[in-house]
């Protein structure tokens, strides 16, 4: 499942594609991501290639820290 990504922009993104250029923004490498959502170095990978989507838990997760650090990007619509 692909899910999208608003930035303040109003561009879309695919969640897979846009994990990368969070974890940027994060200044973060996946390791340091991985432990700070809970989730593995090898999830992390998984999410940015596509190869699997990020459970509800772990989307929580990735929205409480942009918010923490003041990103413009909003994952909220997933977490409906």
């Amino acid at each position: 499942m692909l899910y999208k990504v608003d930035t303040q922009e109003g561009e879309n993104m695919s969640i897979e594609k846009s994990m990368k250029k969070i974890r940027y923004l994060l200044d973060m490498n996946q390791t340091e991501l991985a432990k700070a959502l809970g989730v593995t170095t090898s999830s992390i990978n998984c999410y940015e290639h596509g190869k699997r989507s990020p459970g509800r838990k772990t989307l929580k997760r990735m929205s409480e820290l942009i918010k923490q650090n003041n990103l413009d990007i909003s994952l909220e619509e997933f977490l409906i």
